[in-house]
This record gives structure tokens, C-alpha cells and sequence, in this order.
């Protein structure tokens, strides 16, 4: 089955509150069927619920899950619980999770819907700048309304990474990250949509590489109304192993994208032979 529960308590859909406290076992659900995935994805868990709201960008309340299973391809993933909370105050909404794998919150003057769309938007404007298809991109920019409006919000996020590790194992086997890693910054939206990202990781390992205390702060802007975008991306890492005999310091690497053009460069130590390396270039996004 795609869709199996048992649910015992009370839904109320009087005076249009919605108002929903039950206890509910999720036997088997599979998102690719219900059409929140590509492929499939089972996830088993049973909790609470209570909530309030006639849609998603209403709703307030919590949800608590306990053994919660998931299964994507071969690999699964088991949280032991997984707790939300939303409130909404003076059009300012609240929302803060903790479970086994992290835990934090996302303020600010958005609604769900809104945010998911303009993300999308921004996600597939960059998408097309990359691909620098210019029949592509003429057709897209060529559908935009100069005189359209956008909606003027902005969110702070802040997760703590407690254990991430076992949801990377189910994409990403080869990849490790140090546990309790600090991610945050800010999405803010209208005609021109500007999202931060910063955060510190103690360590990361990659198949036979790895790379000590780590620091990556990334921002990029696109105006909703023309091609060009704008970002800036900036890492650093103070020490590296590669392959257990290849050990180097201090890389920092710096990228500038304005408009048709990226502009990189890093830097790079090996003190035990005294060797410094400087890369410098740059990327142009040629007409078709």
C-alpha cells in the first residue's frame, strides 16, 4: 500500500479552526506515490498531533514522532523522535524542530507556500544561467511582467547539526561530516531575492580526503526582472590530508560572480617542502 495509518482521537471542522489532536501510527507511507518524490521513499512512525489552520500557511500547533523509519534505494534511515512547533504572532511565524539528526528554527514574515515558490524561482534562475541556453533564457525573461509585484518577507534560519551523518549515508555514502555543525543565515525576498548562508565545520572527510576546521560563507542575489545575478562565495580550511600522504594548510579559495563573468582564486600551503600554490581565473558566459 501506498497509504497506511491507524488514527485515534478528534478532528474538528467547525467554525473553519480545523482543529486536529490525534494520535496516529503510520504504517507505510511512500511519497513517490503520493507525489512528494521521484523515487521511492517509505517512511514508517507513529506520535501526536496538534494543530490548527485551513492550509498550510495558517496552520500552527506541534507534531511529536517516535520511531520514525525511512528507506530510500538500499539505505534507511531511524530516528528515535522528531518534534515540531509553529506559532504565528502579529504575521510573524515561529518554527523550531529538534530530533536524533538536528535541531532548529526558521522566524520571520513568511508563509510555507510562498517561501517554497520563491526559492524555486531563484533556484531555477540560476539554473538557467548555467545553462546558458539563450533560446531558453529569452523564453523564460520574456514571460516576466515588468510591472508584477513580489511579495517583500524575509527568514533567519539557524540549525544546529547534532548527527547528520546517517541521513548523508542514504545519498552520499562516502561523505562525512563532524557532528554538531552550526548552520545559519537569512533568505530574503522581493524583486531582488538575496540568500546567506555561513557555517563552521570542525571536520569533513571525503572518500580518502579529509579537511580540518573549516569555514564557508556563502551569499547570492538575483533581480527577478533581468539575467544577471550576483553571488560570492568564500572557503577556507586550515589543514587537509589527501590520500594519507599529501598533507597541505591554510587553502582559501575566493569566488565573485557578477553578471556573464565568475572570477576565482585560491590559495594553498605545503610547509613541510615550503610550497605555496596561487590559482587565479575566470569563467565567461559566452552568447550562444
Amino acid at each position: 500500500p501506498n497509504l497506511k495509518m491507524e488514527i485515534d482521537g478528534s478532528i474538528d471542522f467547525r467554525d473553519k479552526k480545523n482543529l486536529i489532536k490525534v494520535e496516529a501510527d503510520l504504517d507505510t507511507v511512500n511519497l513517490k506515490m503520493l507525489g512528494f518524490a521521484q523515487e521511492d521513499v517509505i517512511i514508517k512512525a507513529r506520535g501526536t498531533l496538534d494543530t490548527e489552520g485551513n492550509s498550510l500557511n495558517e496552520i500552527i500547533g506541534e507534531a511529536y514522532l517516535q520511531n520514525v523509519y525511512a528507506r530510500y534505494r538500499s539505505s534507511s534511515l531511524q530516528l528515535d523522535t522528531l518534534a515540531i512547533a509553529t506559532s504565528i504572532a502579529d504575521n510573524y511565524r515561529k518554527l523550531t524542530f529538534d530530533s536524533d539528526l538536528a535541531s532548529g528554527s526558521m522566524n520571520g514574515d513568511y508563509d510555507f507556500l510562498q517561501l517554497q515558490q520563491d526559492v524555486q524561482t531563484m533556484v531555477r534562475e540560476f539554473e538557467l544561467k548555467i545553462e546558458n541556453n539563450s533560446e531558453k533564457i529569452a523564453r523564460y525573461y520574456a514571460r516576466i511582467d515588468s510591472s508584477a509585484t513580489y511579495a517583500n518577507y524575509s527568514v533567519l534560519y539557524d540549525f544546529n547539526i547534532k548527527e547528520i551523518n546517517p541521513l548523508i549515508n542514504l545519498f552520499l555514502p562516502a561523505l562525512y561530516v563532524e557532528p554538531n555543525t552550526k548552520i545559519s543565515g537569512s533568505f530574503v525576498n522581493g524583486i531582488n531575492s538575496v540568500f546567506n548562508v555561513r557555517t563552521s565545520i570542525d571536520s569533513v572527510n571525503y572518500g580518502g580526503a579529509s579537511f580540518k576546521n573549516n569555514e564557508v560563507d556563502i551569499s547570492f542575489s538575483k533581480d527577478h526582472q533581468n539575467r544577471n545575478v550576483l553571488g560570492m562565495a568564500y572557503v577556507y580550511s586550515q589543514s587537509q590530508t589527501f590520500l594519507k600522504q599529501l598533507q597541505t594548510e591554510h587553502i582559501e579559495s575566493e569566488l565573485i560572480w557578477t553578471g556573464q563573468q565568475i572570477d576565482f582564486s585560491a590559495h594553498l600551503q605545503q610547509p613541510e617542502f615550503s610550497n605555496d600554490l596561487d590559482i587565479a581565473g575566470n569563467l565567461v558566459f559566452e552568447e550562444d
